[in-house]
């Protein structure tokens, strides 16, 4: 009870529209206190799912940002077994082309560097009919 309010019943006459006046005009003490803890309470849940809203945000970007990341290393992974797959029907195919005396035999001197940039083979028959290469000047 305000002290305005004491002296208006011990004196046992009833309250002036000014007494009311300046009563509304200056809320009291509690209520500034209560005013000001309903705003704290306020922003303190605000500020509350504000940070669970932010956090909720960033695991998605994480997400999404781990998602495109594994997609690219799949792509990479694909693509590295689509060339070794090409790279080993290659050597297959060296392979079974070396196991030929008509392969093998050019493949060993191209790569010993016996013939000379203007030299060629010439294959001649021998009397066994193995293939034997000769190296000729043009």
């Amino acid at each position: 009870m305000t002290f305005l309010r004491r002296i208006v019943r011990a004196s046992g006459s009833k309250v002036s529209s000014l007494s009311k006046v300046l009563q509304r005009s200056r809320p009291s003490e509690r209520a500034k206190r209560t005013e000001l803890f309903r705003f704290a309470g306020q922003a303190a849940v605000v500020l509350f799912i504000s940070w669970i809203a932010i956090l909720a945000v960033g695991q998605f970007i994480h997400l999404i940002a781990r998602d495109l990341a594994l997609n690219h290393d799949l792509v990479v992974a694909r693509a590295d077994i689509q060339r070794l797959s090409v790279r080993r029907d290659h050597e297959i195919a060296d392979i079974a082309r070396l196991h030929q005396s008509r392969g093998a035999v050019p493949e060993i001197h191209r790569l010993l560097g016996l013939f000379a940039p203007d030299e060629r083979e010439v294959f001649l028959r021998g009397p066994s009919g193995v293939v034997r290469p000769t190296e000729t000047t043009p």
